[in-house]
Protein backbone atom coordinates (compact mmCIF):
# COMPACT_ATOMS: atom_id res chain seq x y z
CA UNK A 1 0.00 0.00 0.00
CA UNK A 2 1.17 3.71 -1.03
CA UNK A 3 0.20 7.13 0.64
CA UNK A 4 -3.28 6.94 -0.75
CA UNK A 5 -4.54 3.78 0.45
CA UNK A 6 -4.21 1.70 -2.61
CA UNK A 7 -5.99 -1.55 -1.90
CA UNK A 8 -6.30 -4.86 -4.26
CA UNK A 9 -5.43 -3.07 -7.22
CA UNK A 10 -5.95 -5.22 -9.99
CA UNK A 11 -2.31 -5.24 -11.11
CA UNK A 12 0.53 -3.29 -9.20
CA UNK A 13 4.31 -3.21 -10.38
CA UNK A 14 7.21 -2.56 -8.33
CA UNK A 15 10.21 -3.47 -9.39
CA UNK A 16 12.61 -0.18 -9.91
CA UNK A 17 15.39 -1.17 -12.38
CA UNK A 18 12.73 -3.32 -14.67
CA UNK A 19 10.74 -2.69 -18.20
CA UNK A 20 7.33 -3.56 -17.71
CA UNK A 21 4.73 -3.90 -20.31
CA UNK A 22 1.00 -4.07 -19.93
CA UNK A 23 0.15 -4.86 -23.32
CA UNK A 24 -3.77 -5.71 -24.87
CA UNK A 25 -5.35 -6.06 -21.58
CA UNK A 26 -8.72 -5.65 -20.50
CA UNK A 27 -9.46 -4.44 -16.37
CA UNK A 28 -12.84 -4.39 -15.00
CA UNK A 29 -15.26 -5.46 -12.38
CA UNK A 30 -19.34 -4.80 -12.09
CA UNK A 31 -20.79 -1.69 -11.38
CA UNK A 32 -20.11 -0.22 -7.87
CA UNK A 33 -17.40 -3.03 -6.53
CA UNK A 34 -14.48 -0.85 -7.73
CA UNK A 35 -14.27 1.76 -4.72
CA UNK A 36 -12.11 4.70 -5.08
CA UNK A 37 -9.07 2.52 -3.99
CA UNK A 38 -9.29 0.17 -6.05
CA UNK A 39 -6.43 1.21 -9.30
CA UNK A 40 -6.90 -1.07 -12.55
CA UNK A 41 -3.29 -0.82 -12.90
CA UNK A 42 -0.35 0.51 -9.53
CA UNK A 43 2.68 1.63 -11.03
CA UNK A 44 5.07 1.89 -8.20
CA UNK A 45 8.37 1.63 -9.71
CA UNK A 46 9.86 0.40 -12.59
CA UNK A 47 9.77 1.56 -16.60
CA UNK A 48 5.84 0.79 -17.60
CA UNK A 49 4.69 0.64 -20.93
CA UNK A 50 0.94 0.37 -21.04
CA UNK A 51 -0.48 -0.52 -24.32
CA UNK A 52 -3.35 -0.63 -25.73
CA UNK A 53 -5.73 -1.27 -23.22
CA UNK A 54 -9.46 -0.58 -21.73
CA UNK A 55 -10.63 -0.06 -18.20
CA UNK A 56 -14.33 0.34 -17.26
CA UNK A 57 -15.79 0.22 -14.21
CA UNK A 58 -12.57 1.43 -12.18
CA UNK A 59 -13.24 5.06 -10.49
CA UNK A 60 -9.60 5.17 -10.53
CA UNK A 61 -7.75 3.27 -13.27
CA UNK A 62 -4.23 3.52 -13.47
CA UNK A 63 -2.23 5.54 -10.22
CA UNK A 64 1.50 6.39 -11.34
CA UNK A 65 4.04 6.90 -8.55
CA UNK A 66 7.65 6.14 -9.06
CA UNK A 67 9.89 8.79 -7.96
CA UNK A 68 13.37 8.42 -9.90
CA UNK A 69 13.51 10.65 -13.10
CA UNK A 70 15.44 7.12 -14.12
CA UNK A 71 11.78 5.26 -14.24
CA UNK A 72 9.79 6.20 -17.67
CA UNK A 73 6.16 5.53 -18.31
CA UNK A 74 4.01 5.26 -21.46
CA UNK A 75 0.48 5.20 -21.45
CA UNK A 76 -1.11 5.01 -24.98
CA UNK A 77 -4.00 3.78 -26.88
CA UNK A 78 -6.32 2.95 -24.28
CA UNK A 79 -10.13 3.69 -23.41
CA UNK A 80 -11.22 4.37 -19.85
CA UNK A 81 -14.80 4.48 -19.65
CA UNK A 82 -17.99 3.55 -17.80
CA UNK A 83 -17.58 4.94 -13.93
CA UNK A 84 -14.69 6.50 -14.44
CA UNK A 85 -13.67 9.45 -12.19
CA UNK A 86 -9.93 10.14 -12.74
CA UNK A 87 -8.00 8.00 -15.37
CA UNK A 88 -4.49 8.65 -15.04
CA UNK A 89 -3.59 10.20 -11.09
CA UNK A 90 0.13 11.62 -11.07
CA UNK A 91 1.33 11.56 -7.91
CA UNK A 92 3.36 14.82 -6.32
CA UNK A 93 6.58 12.33 -5.71
CA UNK A 94 6.96 11.84 -10.03
CA UNK A 95 9.96 13.71 -11.34
CA UNK A 96 8.77 16.08 -14.48
CA UNK A 97 9.21 14.39 -18.13
CA UNK A 98 8.78 10.78 -16.91
CA UNK A 99 5.23 10.28 -17.91
CA UNK A 100 4.14 10.47 -21.31
CA UNK A 101 0.27 9.69 -22.42
CA UNK A 102 -0.80 9.84 -26.10
CA UNK A 103 -4.67 8.48 -27.93
CA UNK A 104 -6.47 8.01 -24.74
CA UNK A 105 -10.43 7.72 -25.39
CA UNK A 106 -11.44 8.98 -21.89
CA UNK A 107 -15.09 9.67 -20.73
CA UNK A 108 -13.90 9.88 -17.04
CA UNK A 109 -16.32 12.32 -15.10
CA UNK A 110 -13.25 14.57 -13.31
CA UNK A 111 -9.74 14.01 -15.35
CA UNK A 112 -8.47 11.94 -18.05
CA UNK A 113 -5.54 13.04 -16.16
CA UNK A 114 -5.23 13.83 -12.65
CA UNK A 115 -2.39 16.09 -12.21
CA UNK A 116 -0.70 16.18 -8.53
CA UNK A 117 2.04 18.17 -9.33
CA UNK A 118 1.97 21.36 -7.48
CA UNK A 119 2.12 23.23 -10.61
CA UNK A 120 0.77 21.51 -12.99
CA UNK A 121 -3.19 21.16 -14.04
CA UNK A 122 -5.38 18.48 -15.03
CA UNK A 123 -6.40 17.42 -18.30
CA UNK A 124 -9.84 16.11 -19.09
CA UNK A 125 -11.69 14.68 -22.28
CA UNK A 126 -9.67 12.50 -24.78
CA UNK A 127 -6.01 13.32 -25.49
CA UNK A 128 -4.86 12.59 -28.76
CA UNK A 129 -1.79 13.93 -29.50
CA UNK A 130 1.81 12.63 -27.52
CA UNK A 131 1.83 14.64 -23.73
CA UNK A 132 4.70 14.50 -21.47
CA UNK A 133 3.89 16.11 -17.89
CA UNK A 134 6.30 18.88 -16.72
CA UNK A 135 4.68 19.13 -14.17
Amino acid sequence: EVADTITNASFSGNSSGTQIVIRNAVFGCAPGTCGASHYAINMLAGNFIVESFHIEQHQNAIHVAPTSASQLSSIRNGTLTSGCVNGITLQSTNPNNTVLVENIESSCSTATVLNGHSAGSNVTGHILAQRVFNP
